[in-house]
């Protein structure tokens, strides 16, 4: 009887007397291999959707919204975020940031979305009327 190279299984030619030991000693070696195998597989899965779980907890938005020069206007948003980012794309100059708990008088986090605010008595404006503002929410 002679075996094969790399996994030592029994190969029975045909001059070979049948003898079940051999087999079983086939079928014993294949079934240590495969639960091995399940093993490793397992670890590696059980790990991947731990890592899956932790990004589905991560949520971003980004966008573009025009002002329109209302008082406490709310940008809505599939989620509530913790930080905001907004930059003002007509000027090219401003940028405002809400952290959750750290806002500003330009911008705050709210649930749902966020809030921004014209301000009037500066060019300094989340809401100006007509300015296009790009937007990043995190969560």
């Amino acid at each position: 009887m002679q075996q094969t190279t790399s996994r030592k299984l029994s190969i029975i030619e045909s001059s070979d007397p049948f003898l079940p030991e051999a087999l079983n000693d086939n079928t014993r070696k294949i079934e240590a291999a495969l639960d091995s195998h399940e093993t490793r597989t397992q670890a590696v899965t059980d790990a991947l959707d731990q890592r899956v779980t932790v990004l589905e907890g991560r949520k971003m938005a980004w966008g573009v919204y025009t002002g329109d020069g209302v008082e406490g206007r709310i940008v809505p948003l599939p989620f509530t975020p913790k930080a905001v980012i907004i930059h003002d794309y007509g000027y090219n100059k401003l940028a405002f940031m809400a952290v959750e708990g750290q806002e500003s008088i330009y911008v705050k986090v709210k649930p749902g979305g966020f809030q921004v605010v014209p301000v009037t008595n500066t060019n300094d404006s989340s809401n100006r009327k007509g300015t296009k503002y790009l937007y990043a929410a995190f969560c």
